[in-house]
């Protein structure tokens, strides 16, 4: 009797090993599949900073690139407004420059029109040259 109870022991110890073995076992499961998890979901963040940082930058660039255009627009602005001043003071300076012959206000015939034309292109040339001269 002391036999089958010492057998007896020994399966209900072996028994009780064979639970803890597959407790730990189980354990050891549930702890790796919650590092994998961990693991995931550090990396689906890590994912998620990368994809808000590069659309933070897409935006950026954007703004940047707008800045830069709106920067062009002005500067294209003013210098067609510096040109559009220089060009008024010059044809200021061509009515004030050119007086009209007088006889030249209504063409007689061809030959008085391209006189008038010629006396015209030729006081053009002068104020064209005194004006370069000039600046």
């Amino acid at each position: 009797m002391k036999l089958i109870l010492q057998i007896a022991a020994g399966v209900l110890l072996a028994l009780g090993v064979l639970v803890l073995g597959a407790a730990i076992i189980e354990q050891y499961e549930v702890y790796k599949l919650e590092q994998k998890l961990v693991a995931i979901k550090e990396e689906q963040l890590a994912k998620e900073a990368l994809r808000k940082r590069q659309a933070e930058l897409a935006l950026q660039q954007k703004i940047e690139a707008r800045k830069v255009k709106i920067l062009a627009a002005e500067e294209k602005r003013k210098k067609i407004a510096i040109q559009n001043e220089r060009n008024k003071a010059k044809h200021d300076a061509w009515i004030k420059f050119f007086e009209p012959r007088e006889d030249c206000h209504q063409y007689q015939n061809d030959e008085h029109m391209v006189d008038c034309v010629e006396y015209r292109n030729k006081k053009k040339s002068e104020f064209e040259s005194q004006y370069r001269a000039g600046l």
